[in-house]
């Protein structure tokens, strides 16, 4: 499922995937899976500008 596109990055989750729990980032043909816990690039790869990713301060839930 497409969750979100910013900046030319489409974000992507998907129902039931294998762990560790990630998303899936889609930037031209560039293609990477990250881990949503540490942000980290687990699989495939990312130009550096839009891997730049920063951790929020503090997470909030949605209301």
């Amino acid at each position: 499922m497409r969750f979100c596109r910013f900046y030319g990055i489409v974000i992507e989750l998907y129902y039931g995937d294998h762990p560790p729990g990630h998303f899936h980032a889609v930037y031209g043909d560039y293609v990477a899976k990250i881990t949503i816990d540490r942000l980290e690039v687990i699989e495939g790869s990312i130009p550096e500008r839009p891997s730049n990713f920063q951790r929020p301060a503090k997470i909030e839930p949605f209301p």
